[in-house]
């Protein structure tokens, strides 16, 4: 199946930002195109300005990833000539209340989450820390996106919190979100400490590049490690009641296997 013009995307940015440098009032609910300004009320101010206030920033829908960088470039340019600063650490924070959701799901109908597993959430985990330590980004910046990862409104995907649908808004991938028309929601994606634009671009487009490999890897049949092992098992004719999580001195025997 050809999907790769058939993504689409958003990004939600929470922020701490600076009332002396961007004043934002209720008039200002368009602070460009093709981007909305909301409240949230789980956001909280830390000090980071004289006057502060907290804001999330929500983008409308792009689809590919060009469109979707070409949105986040529209952003910075925005702040930037609104509040005639170029360096972001004056303007903007992202404090330990802040999260960036990014948002991925499919032009067609089809619910990604429906495909997923907690081994398949799990690869995809190990792969986005594994790729982060390598990318060019300050050594701060990775080890706070790190340990921001799992948080209240973000918790670990577990075989507990990923069966039904009916508790899993604030966990690590939100599938709930699909059911509302707004794709798989990946919550524990942060930008914690971000203080520059060229990080700012890089590291959320680094994580777009990861969500958009796990929507394509499932979508086009990609078999996860915890699947091959319940096939070897019924193979032998063991009876699987229930599929848990691999133990890791197993994985080696069933990748060489996939």
């Amino acid at each position: 199946m050809r999907i790769r013009k058939s993504i689409k995307g958003g990004i939600e940015i929470e922020a701490i930002y600076n009332r002396r440098l961007l004043p934002l009032g209720s008039r200002d609910r368009k602070l460009l195109k093709g981007w909305r300004i909301k409240g949230d009320g789980s956001l909280r101010s830390m000090g980071e300005f004289d006057r502060c206030n907290c804001i999330e920033f929500v983008s409308d829908v792009s689809v590919g990833r060009n469109r979707f960088k070409k949105r986040l470039e529209d952003f910075r340019d925005a702040i930037i000539v609104r509040s005639e600063e170029k360096d972001l650490k004056k303007v903007l924070a992202f404090n330990v209340s802040c999260g960036c959701h990014i948002h991925l799901g499919l032009t067609y109908s089809n619910y990604i989450g429906n495909f997923l597993s907690v081994e398949l959430v799990r690869e995809f985990r190990k792969d986005f820390f594994k790729g982060l330590l390598k990318l060019d980004v300050s050594k701060r910046l990775k080890d706070n996106i790190k340990n921001h990862y799992f948080r209240k409104y973000a918790k670990k995907t577990s075989l507990r919190n990923f069966k039904g649908y009916s508790n899993q808004r604030y966990v690590e991938i939100n599938r709930l979100s699909e059911f509302q028309m707004k794709g798989l929601e990946w919550r524990s994606f942060n930008i914690l400490g971000c203080d520059n634009w060229e990080d700012f671009i890089k590291v959320i487009m680094y994580g777009y590049d990861c969500f958009e490999s796990l929507v394509k890897k499932r979508i086009n049949g990609y078999v996860d490690r915890r699947q091959v092992f319940k096939v070897k098992n019924e193979i032998v004719g063991k009876e699987i009641k229930e599929v848990v999580e691999i133990p890791i001195e197993m994985e080696k025997e069933i990748i060489e296997n996939v």
